[in-house]
């Protein structure tokens, strides 16, 4: 009786933290940090989606300073701003270094989606 109440309640523990956090999909092996200017990601497999807002003050421009380690799956990654015109569209990316420059005032969107990925990520505004 009691192994059945301990079962019940790791069940019910384990699906809640499986909907926990600020993405969908699925994570192996992961490390994560994330503050207000950065998202760094290393993990041996995921697939989900990542998303952070980025904020452009007026004659301020922003440097978004991409680098990317991919060593299978497919890494998408979006930049596009509030009225859904895109800064950045990059598909299946492979591993590289590049910036992204954000220019007009305004809250742009940053989304990362992975596929079966095998690799990392590290992206500083």
């Amino acid at each position: 009786m009691k192994i059945r109440k301990l079962l019940s309640i790791l069940l019910i523990l384990i699906t809640l933290l499986s909907f926990s956090g600020c993405s969908s999909g699925f994570e192996i092996g992961s490390v994560e940090n994330s503050t207000s200017t950065k998202i760094t990601m290393s993990y041996y497999l995921f697939s989900g989606v990542k998303t952070r807002k980025i904020t452009v003050e007026k004659d301020k421009p922003v440097d978004v300073a991409v680098e990317i380690e991919s060593e299978g799956g497919s890494l998408d990654l979006s930049i596009t701003d509030e009225k859904g015109n895109s800064s950045y569209q990059g598909q299946d990316l492979e591993s590289s270094s590049f910036l992204v420059t954000l220019s007009e005032e305004g809250t742009y969107t940053l989304q990362i989606e992975a596929k079966k990925h095998k690799g990392s990520f590290d992206i500083s505004w």
